[in-house]
């Protein structure tokens, strides 16, 4: 059936269901009903047209008896069920079998050998990527494009976690010398005894009249007077 066909039904239920609501509040249950049967069958009528299929759709007798009951409930429900009865489904993904995940020695150095620029690049491949290179790859043609991708995800995951292990984790400090704590003290004397912490620009104005506070940071240096201003406190 056509993706049209199909969003024309749905849309016509949905009217439907409207305008039993509106005719129901009004009082003229029976023309809206007649009325919303007609314009639900014509479309059906319309869906079947366009394909060989027999659908479970309940005859134009069936719903003139439903009305006459105003168990229209009961008629939304089975146009629900013909919907859903409907072989194709309006998700295009496509699904792929094999195994869950790659298991043997030999599948792992073909995976690392076939898809070794994307572990270069730190790039997942899409699925459609993968098929085309499984389906012509005798060790592989058994893995299914899902395993196969997230085993190179997982590649990528431990390479990321390796690189970030090398990285230094703790920068080591480099004590103050007493040279540059009494230039730290001389030249934040007043914020060290006082109640206020010294600006960026202070910093930098205080750190061109001491050399000796050259090779430290303005946030280093901020640190330092916090610590001083502590120890003063409780000195």
């Amino acid at each position: 059936m056509l993706t049209s066909d199909l969003y024309a039904l749905h849309r016509t239920h949905h009217t439907f269901c409207k305008m039993l609501q509106m005719q129901k509040r009004s009082g003229e249950q029976q023309t809206g009903y007649l009325y919303g049967m007609k314009l639900w069958y014509t479309t059906s009528v319309h869906c079947v047209k366009h394909t060989n299929m027999r659908m479970n759709y309940i005859n134009i007798t069936d719903a003139i008896a439903v009305f006459a009951f105003l168990n229209y409930h009961l008629l939304l429900v089975q146009i629900s069920l013909s919907l859903s009865s409907l072989p194709h489904c309006f998700s295009r993904h496509k699904r792929y079998c094999g195994p869950k995940k790659i298991c043997s020695t030999e599948e792992c150095d073909e995976a690392k050998k076939v898809f070794g620029n994307f572990l270069k690049t730190a790039k997942l491949p899409s699925f459609e990527e993968i098929q085309n290179v499984r389906i012509h790859n005798d060790v592989l043609q058994e893995i299914s494009p899902q395993a196969i991708r997230m085993w190179i995800e997982n590649q990528l995951l431990k390479k990321r976690k390796m690189s970030s292990c090398d990285r230094p984790s703790v920068v080591k400090q480099i004590r103050w010398s007493d040279v540059e704590k009494k230039s730290l003290c001389e030249a934040f004397s007043k914020h060290i005894h006082g109640t206020s912490l010294p600006s960026q620009s202070e910093i930098l104005f205080s750190i061109e009249k001491f050399p000796e506070l050259k090779n430290r940071s303005v946030k280093c240096i901020k640190t330092a007077i916090v610590n001083e201003k502590n120890r003063y406190k409780t000195g």
